[in-house]
């Protein structure tokens, strides 16, 4: 039996009406989806970025923050550092009338008689990069004062700590810029690190001087 025209096309217009209702919930579900997925993808950008910021703020830097100077650039700046002379000028009063007056000074030798092994040269990657390195020495002049009396003048090389150092340091170290340990009424103490040349290999000793000028050296 033929249904009327009429009721046809009402069941037309409703199959249409239903395939756009579904359509519509079809798009809205995508919609959401992709909004919440750029909302997640957001979040965890936003939780990693504050996760770096908190080691920062820690001083604890991921690998990909890393500063650490590679080889090249320390061995760039060790030789930089050729032509700077380093100082300290300093008085302090330690009693009634009496000063203590310390100068020193921190220079390369220019001598040319250091030739780093190959074992210690390498590239940023760990190799050995099969050259040696050829470098200098280098003396730290101290000078102290007590009031008005000179009452030491003499040059701090590498050999002073002699009794301190290995066989590889003794041919290959040099001596590191002092630092100013103290500086009191018993007189002044100068720490020196003696390593070979941009590496980490070395020791750390102290002279101690006194304000008579009587020296002793040791080994921290």
């Amino acid at each position: 039996m033929r249904l009327p025209d009429k009721h046809i096309n009402k069941t037309i217009v409703m199959k249409k009406q239903a395939y756009f209702i579904l359509l519509f919930m079809c798009l809205f579900f995508v919609q959401c989806s992709n909004t919440k997925t750029n909302q997640d993808k957001h979040a965890d950008h936003n939780s990693a970025r504050d996760s770096i910021d908190r080691q920062m703020l820690m001083e604890e830097r991921p690998e990909e923050e890393d500063d650490t100077p590679s080889f090249d650039e320390d061995r760039r700046r060790y030789i930089q550092s050729y032509d700077k002379i380093e100082k300290i000028d300093t008085t302090v009063k330690i009693g009634s009338g009496e000063t203590l007056h310390l100068y020193t000074s921190y220079y390369c030798l220019y001598d040319s008689s250091l030739i780093i092994p190959r074992k210690y040269v390498f590239d940023d990657k760990g190799k050995y990069v099969g050259k040696p390195f050829l470098t200098h020495n280098f003396k730290s002049k101290i000078i102290l004062v007590y009031k008005q009396d000179t009452v030491f003048n003499q040059d701090i090389d590498k050999k002073v700590f002699k009794n301190y150092l290995t066989p590889e340091l003794k041919k290959y170290g040099i001596i590191l810029s002092p630092e100013l340990e103290s500086i009191n009424a018993d007189g002044i103490k100068l720490g020196y690190s003696i390593s070979i040349p941009v590496t980490d290999l070395g020791v750390y000793c102290s002279v101690f001087i006194s304000k008579t000028g009587l020296v002793k050296v040791s080994s921290d």
